[in-house]
C-alpha cells in the first residue's frame, strides 16, 4: 500500500494544474509527518508497532536505562536474578556474578530482597564484593544503584562495609579514592557502623572528612591511607557542633603524609577518641587534639617524622588537654609530645631522636600556657637533645622513666635530662637520668613551690656537663633528697649549721678560748640532703691568733680524712672566718660531727651555750691530727663550737 497518492497532471496548459500541484502538497506533508526523522526532528516517535519485517536493528549502544532496547551482546553478559515467585525476603541471598557498576544491566526479579555481587567494578577478583537489598525509594546515600528492571538497591549495613564497595582501589587515582572513601565513611556515618580498609594502599587527594561515632578500622599497618596533602588526611566534619559525645575510633591503620606541610589526624569537637595501633608517618603534625576534645587516648601507636630530620615545628602529638598517650613509639621530631592545659598521662612508651622529647607549659606557637595534673610514668627517653622541657607545670608526676644522654642525638649530643622552670606542686621520683649531657642531667630555672624531686639516679658519663645547675631558682615548701650524684639543691650548705642553730649576731653563744693546743671541741650536725661541702665556716670572737684545722666526723664520730682541712691561719674577728676542704666532699644525709682545732690559746671563738644536740671536748691530742671521738649524744654548754658548712 502507497504512503501517499499523488495526481497525475495530464495537461501543461490544464486551468486546474495549479490546484492538483496544491492537492499534492498537501498529501506530501501529510505523510512526511507520519515518518521518522534521522535528525531527530518533531514528530519522531511511534504512533503504532514497529514491524521489522525479519530485518535488523544495527549499532544499537548499550542500555543505560530500564525502558532502553539491549542487544544480544548485553543479554549475554547480564544476569537475571530470580527469586522463587514469593515476596521479596532479604534472607534469600543469591551469589550473583555480576559487579556493583553493572547492576544497571541486570534485570532482578522481584521476588529477590538482596543479593551478592562480585566485586565493585569487576568480578574478576572479588574486590569490593557486597551485599545489596532492595529499598522502596531512591536513597539519599551514594551507596545506592538501580536495576534494569527500575528497582532501587543499596549496600546493606548488615555486614562489614569497606571502602573498596564504595570504588576505593589500590591502583585509583587520589581523587577516586578521596571521592570513594568520603561516601564510605558518608554511607557509615549515616548507619552508625565502622568504615574498614583492607590490606593495600590508598592513595587520597585531600582529606577525609569524618563525623562523631566514626570508627576507621585497618587490617595492621598493611591497611594504609597515603597522599601529599596540605593539612591532615583525617579531618574532623564542622557537622557536628561543639562538643558531642564522640566515640570515634581509629584503629589498626597507617597513615602517612608526604606534604610539606601535611598532618596526620586532626581531633577536634567532641568527647571519646581512641588512636589504637596506628603508624602515622608525616612531616609536620602526626596528630593535634585541639581544645574543644576531650578524653582522648593513644594507645600503642607509633608516629615517626616522614624525613626522620627533626624539622623545625614538627611535633609527633600536639594537645591540649584530657590526653593519654600509652606506649607509644615517637621519633625523629623536633618535640616528640608538646602538651599544656588541663590533664593528661603518658605512660610508657618510647621517644627517640627528638630535639625534645615531652615539653609541658608551650602552646604549637610556643605561647607560655600552664600545663596542670599530668602523670609521666614509665617513659624511656632515647637520645634526644632534652628529655624533659616544663616551662610552666603544676600537678606534674615524673616516675620510673629512664633518660640516657648520648652524642648520637639531633644536635651531635644531649643537652639536659630534665629541664625544670616554674614547676609548682609537683613530683619526680623514681627516675634514671644518666650518660652524657652537655650542660646537665637536671636543670632548675624561676621558680618552685611545693615540689618533691627525691629517691632518683643522675649521672654524667663521658665528661661535658654537670649533674646538676642551679639557674638561680626560688623554692618554697619543696624537698630535693636521696638523689643520687646531685648536690644539695635547697638552699646551700651556707644554711646548715651545727646544732642546726644559726647564730643571730657576732656575739651569739659564750666567747671561749682553748685550754691547750691539744683540745678538740665537737658538736653535732645533721645533714637534710645530698650535699657537697667545701668547707666549715667557724664563728670567731673579738680576738684571734694562730691556725686552726677542721673536718667532718662521722655519724659514728669517726674522722672522714676526705673532708679535712690544712693549718690555716686566722684572720676573721667577730664573724665566720671559712676554712676550706682540702678538696670538696659530697655528703649524704644524716648525722654527722663537726671537730675543731686551734694552735694558739688567744683565739677567742663562739660555742653554744644551751642544747639537744651532742657535743664534747677531747683533750690530750696532737694540733692536726683527728681521733675517733665518743659519738656524745648528750648537750654539754660552751663546748660545741657554733659553726656553718660551706
Amino acid at each position: 500500500m502507497a504512503k501517499v497518492n499523488l495526481i497525475d497532471i495530464t495537461s501543461a496548459t490544464s486551468s486546474g494544474n495549479v490546484s492538483i500541484q496544491n492537492t499534492n502538497n498537501d498529501a506530501l506533508i501529510a505523510a512526511l509527518e507520519k515518518t521518522l526523522s534521522r535528525d531527530g526532528t518533531s514528530p519522531n516517535e511511534m504512533d503504532a508497532n514497529l514491524d521489522m519485517n525479519s530485518n535488523r536493528i544495527l549499532n544499537l549502544p548499550a542500555p543505560i536505562n530500564a525502558s532502553e532496547p539491549v542487544r544480544l551482546i548485553d543479554l549475554q553478559n547480564a544476569t537475571f536474578v530470580e527469586g522463587d515467585g514469593g515476596a521479596p525476603a532479604e534472607d534469600e541471598l543469591v551469589e550473583a556474578d555480576v559487579a556493583f557498576v553493572d547492576i544497571p544491566l541486570v534485570a532482578i526479579d522481584e521476588s529477590v530482597g538482596s543479593f551478592r555481587t562480585g566485586g565493585y567494578a569487576t568480578t574478576t577478583s572479588n574486590i569490593g564484593a557486597a551485599t545489596v537489598r532492595r529499598v522502596e525509594s531512591e536513597p539519599t546515600h551514594e551507596g545506592k544503584i538501580q536495576s534494569l528492571d527500575g528497582a532501587w538497591w543499596e549496600i546493606s549495613p548488615y555486614q562489614e562495609i569497606n571502602i573498596e564497595q564504595f570504588g576505593a582501589a589500590t591502583t585509583a587515582t587520589g581523587s577516586a579514592n578521596l571521592t570513594a572513601i568520603q561516601n564510605c565513611v558518608e554511607f557509615c556515618s549515616a548507619y552508625g557502623i565502622p568504615t574498614h580498609i583492607p590490606q593495600g594502599t590508598y592513595t587520597v587527594s585531600g582529606s577525609i572528612l569524618y563525623d562523631a561515632g566514626n570508627h576507621f578500622i585497618g587490617k595492621g599497618k598493611a591497611s594504609r591511607i597515603t597522599g601529599s596533602v596540605t593539612g591532615y588526611i583525617f579531618n574532623r566534619s564542622a557537622n557536628n557542633g561543639t562538643t558531642p559525645l564522640c566515640n570515634t575510633v581509629f584503629r589498626s591503620l597507617a597513615i602517612e603524609n608526604a606534604a610539606t606541610l601535611g598532618n596526620g589526624i586532626w581531633i577536634a569537637r567532641g568527647i571519646g577518641f581512641k588512636i589504637e595501633s596506628c603508624d602515622v608517618r608525616t612531616r609536620l603534625i602526626g596528630a593535634y587534639v585541639d581544645y574543644q576534645a576531650f578524653d582522648v587516648t593513644f594507645d600503642t601507636c607509633t608516629f615517626v617524622q616522614q624525613q626522620q630530620n627533626q624539622a623545625s615545628g614538627s611535633i609527633g602529638i600536639l594537645s591540649h588537654h584530657h590526653t593519654a598517650i600509652i606506649n607509644c613509639d615517637i621519633t625523629h621530631w623536633e618535640t616528640a609530645i608538646r602538651k599544656w592545659n588541663q590533664s593528661g598521662l603518658i605512660l610508657g612508651g618510647r621517644l627517640e631522636v627528638c630535639k625534645t622529647g615531652i615539653m609541658l607549659g608551650r602552646t604549637i606557637d610556643l605561647v607560655p600556657e600552664w600545663a596542670r595534673g599530668t602523670l609521666i610514668a614509665g617513659v624511656a627517653f632515647e637520645a634526644c637533645d632534652s628529655a624533659l622541657v616544663v616551662r610552666q607545670g603544676e600537678g606534674i608526676t615524673v616516675t620510673a622513666c629512664v633518660v640516657q644522654g648520648t652524642s648520637g642525638s639531633p644536635s651531635g649530643g644531649s643537652i639536659v635530662g630534665f629541664d625544670f622552670q616554674d614547676f609548682n606542686g609537683c613530683t619526680v621520683t623514681g627516675n634514671s637520668v644518666t650518660g652524657e649531657f652537655s650542660t646537665a642531667c637536671v636543670r632548675a630555672l624561676a621558680t618552685w613551690d611545693s615540689t618533691v624531686i627525691e629517691g632518683n639516679y643522675f649521672a654524667i658519663s663521658g665528661g661535658g656537663g654537670s649533674v646538676y645547675v642551679d639557674g638561680g631558682f626560688v623554692h618554697v615548701n619543696s624537698r630535693i633528697e636521696c638523689n643520687a650524684n646531685w648536690p644539695n639543691a635547697l638552699g646551700t650548705p651556707r644554711t646548715i649549721y651545727s646544732g642546726n642553730l644559726a647564730a643571730t649576731s657576732a656575739t651569739y653563744g659564750t666567747d671561749t678560748t682553748p685550754g691547750a693546743t691539744t683540745e678538740d671541741y665537737r658538736c653535732e650536725i645533721n645533714i637534710p640532703t645530698q650535699t657537697t661541702i667545701t668547707g666549715i665556716a667557724v664563728l670567731l670572737g673579738p680576738t684571734v691568733a694562730g691556725n686552726a684545722t677542721v673536718s667532718l666526723c662521722s655519724r659514728s664520730d669517726v674522722p672522714i680524712a676526705a673532708a679535712k682541712s690544712a693549718s690555716t691561719a686566722l684572720s676573721v674577728t667577730g664573724g665566720y672566718q671559712r676554712i676550706p676542704f682540702a678538696s670538696s666532699y659530697r655528703a649524704s644525709p644524716g648525722k654527722y660531727f663537726i671537730a675543731v682545732q686551734f694552735n694558739n690559746t688567744g683565739t677567742h671563738f663562739r660555742t653554744h651555750p644551751f642544747g639537744n644536740f651532742g657535743t664534747e671536748k677531747l683533750t690530750g691530742g696532737t694540733y692536726g691530727t683527728f681521733v675517733t671521738g665518743g659519738n656524745p649524744g648528750t648537750f654539754t654548754a660552751d663546748v660545741g663550737p657554733i659553726v656553718s658548712l660551706y
